[in-house]
């Protein structure tokens, strides 16, 4: 049970945060209170806040540095994608089941396209080839 703050426990409570003990220590030596109660009441109080322990590390300094720039991500086309068929190729509103949807070129091109061969999967074989990694099992 947690006890009122009458006008002796604040009097002590003042005394005991001027001598420099933790708030923890002040619930101990108040008895039947928490050490939230305790920094509660002096934060109501307004009493002088304590100074940073030289634990806390430092402030950093604030000069700002410039970053680096990341290198440009540069997509190539694999030679075997060229050898696909103008027709054959897809636009996104194109695709459907049964149609390979293996991505040709970068997105921000304008001749970026699917592959659109027939398949029974997302891919086709020679696609699925290069997308997934088969390992052989021991």
């Amino acid at each position: 049970m947690i006890l009122g703050w009458n006008v002796e426990r604040t009097a002590k409570l003042i005394v005991l945060w001027g001598d420099g003990l933790s708030a923890a220590l002040i619930a101990q030596r108040l008895g039947r209170t928490t050490r939230n109660a305790v920094i509660g009441k002096i934060n109501r109080l307004k009493l002088p806040r304590r100074k940073t322990s030289q634990s806390r590390p430092q402030k950093r300094s604030t000069r700002m540095t410039i970053p680096t720039p990341k290198p440009a991500v540069i997509f190539t086309t694999h030679a075997d994608d060229l050898k696909i068929p103008l027709q054959q190729r897809l636009t996104f509103e194109q695709t459907r089941p049964g149609l390979c949807k293996f991505p040709v070129g970068a997105v921000h091109d304008p001749d970026f396209c699917f592959c659109g061969a027939a398949c029974t999967g997302i891919y086709c074989d020679d696609h699925a080839e290069r997308c997934y990694n088969r390992t052989s099992r021991r």
